[in-house]
């Protein structure tokens, strides 16, 4: 088992993270790059403007990271997804539209109507931790894998308290 590995099982086991529900757009995040990409980034946005992450200057840039890391991911898979949605008779212009509304559905639904729009919730941290679990190699993280889980523990640590 992979120090990450390991790490993520003591950070669930320990409860840190709570109970492992996510959010149900973050349900297939997991295993969508594109979709991790856009949690990780507006998880950032929130934390830049949530007063508790004040004086943590290292979480922005690691979810940033992250963020890019699967928007590249996501770039790289590209052609073979433009050739798998051929079978549903949609052309480059088609997948290319429903990628946008996916992903403007997905930033307006970060927020349920009853959340603070300037306050991260654990949903948020449970939905980019999600995503982590999924990842396979160490250049899916854009950073050192030990640090983004080092980050994540601090997220939920924050939200927690």
């Amino acid at each position: 088992m992979t120090f990450f590995k390991r790490s993520l099982l003591v950070l669930s086991l320990t409860g840190a993270m709570g109970t492992l529900t996510v959010l149900p757009a973050a349900a297939n995040a997991a295993a969508k790059p594109g979709n991790c990409a856009i949690a990780a980034d507006m998880t950032a946005k929130t934390v830049k403007k949530d007063k508790r992450f004040k004086g943590h200057k290292d979480i922005i840039p690691a979810l940033k990271k992250f963020s890019e890391a699967q928007q590249a991911k996501m770039e790289a898979g590209m052609a073979q997804t433009y050739q798998a949605s051929k079978a549903f008779g949609w052309d480059k212009a088609t997948v290319d539209k429903k990628m946008k509304e996916n992903e403007a559905a997905m930033r307006a639904g970060f927020f349920t109507s009853t959340m603070d729009k300037n306050k991260l919730y654990m949903d948020h941290v449970q939905a980019v931790y999600a995503c982590a679990k999924a990842q396979q190699t160490p250049d899916d993280f854009g950073q050192p894998p030990q640090a983004f889980v080092s980050v994540l523990q601090k997220m939920a640590q924050i939200v927690q308290q």
